[in-house]
C-alpha cells in the first residue's frame, strides 16, 4: 500500500526491498535534519556491519507533494527527512565506486 501513487521506479524499489524505512521528525526544522541524519548515519552502519545494503531514495523527501502523501499513507503527522530501503544485496548487484587505497590518502608515521 505504500507505493501506491508515487513514481513507478519507486513502487518497484519499495516493493522489492526486504526493509522500508521512513525517518520522521515533527517538524520541517534545521536541527531535526541534524539528528535524523545523525539517524540515518548509525541504521546505515549497522546495516552494513551485519551484511544489508542500504538505498536511500532522497526524491521522496524534496518534494512537498510527495511528503504529505507519505505521512497520510502512514497515516502520521510530521515530516519525513528520509525514506531507505534495505536488504540483503544480490552478489555483484551493483557496481562498487573506485576507491583510492588507504596508503594514498593517509600517512602513518
Amino acid at each position: 500500500k505504500f507505493a501506491v501513487g508515487f513514481p513507478l521506479s519507486d513502487k518497484n524499489a519499495i516493493i522489492n526491498s526486504a526493509v522500508t524505512a521512513v525517518i520522521m521528525a515533527p517538524e520541517d526544522r534545521s536541527e531535526y535534519w541534524v539528528k535524523g541524519g545523525m539517524l540515518m548515519a548509525r541504521l546505515w552502519m549497522y546495516a552494513q556491519s551485519n551484511g544489508l545494503g542500504v538505498g536511500v531514495m532522497a526524491g521522496m523527501v524534496e518534494v512537498a507533494a510527495v511528503t504529505n502523501k507519505i505521512t497520510k499513507v502512514l497515516g502520521v503527522k510530521g515530516s519525513p527527512m528520509a525514506v531507505l530501503r534495505m536488504g540483503k544485496p544480490l552478489e555483484k548487484s551493483w557496481p562498487r565506486s573506485p576507491r583510492t587505497p588507504v596508503e594514498e590518502v593517509l600517512r602513518f608515521e
